[in-house]
């Protein structure tokens, strides 16, 4: 019986090691539901074992107790069954090194998802940031020139024959403007904010 718990959790230890080294040499966003669903599997065969393991060392030594018969037969069974104990014993640490593998493993592949989640947020924040500000520098130049557009008096439109003023006019004002956002986009640009 406990060669084929051996067999079974040799290969549960293979697959973990397998897993551990995917979760090293993988990046975060590539195969990550294939990847969490081999752990959980691992860790439910794990598991499995687990529940196997706890009443076979108390059976191998109920068996040695009541062990009868000739001295160098009950020293042949004694032996082997020390030995059964040692193998189930040494079956209990794989699994627990195992279990503490495949945690570890979890544990810094959820990692590697948090870092990457905070770069693009990040990214997001930067991105949005310059937008706000270009926004903000612009908000006050739609006010001005939307004074402009209402029927209002509108300074040098008066006299309706002097259309070089009102031209000069116009682009003065519209000098104006882009210079003040020309300054506004440079001082942000300079305190790092674009």
């Amino acid at each position: 019986a406990t060669d084929g718990l051996g067999e079974a959790m040799r290969a549960v230890d293979g697959e973990v090691r397998e897993v551990d080294a995917l979760v090293m040499a993988l990046p975060a966003h590539q195969n990550a539901d294939r990847l969490l669903q081999r752990i959980g599997v691992a860790r439910r065969r794990i598991l499995a074992l687990w529940q196997l393991l706890p009443g076979k060392p108390d059976a191998v030594r109920e068996l040695w107790r009541c062990a009868t018969g000739s001295s160098e037969q009950i020293e042949e069974l004694s032996h082997r069954l020390a030995d059964v104990c040692d193998h189930l014993a040494s079956l209990a640490a794989l699994a627990a090194h195992c279990e503490m593998v495949l945690a570890r493993a979890h544990a810094n592949y959820l990692a590697q998802l948090s870092l990457n989640a905070t770069r693009l947020n990040m990214r997001v924040r930067v991105f949005s940031n310059r937008w706000l500000v270009l926004v903000a520098l612009m908000l006050p130049m739609h006010f001005i020139t939307l004074a402009f557009g209402q029927n209002i008096v509108v300074p040098w439109n008066t006299h309706e024959e002097d259309r070089g003023r009102l031209a000069v006019a116009w682009l003065g004002i519209m000098g104006c403007l882009l210079g003040a956002f020309s300054l506004a986009l440079l001082l942000a640009r300079y305190l790092r904010f674009v």
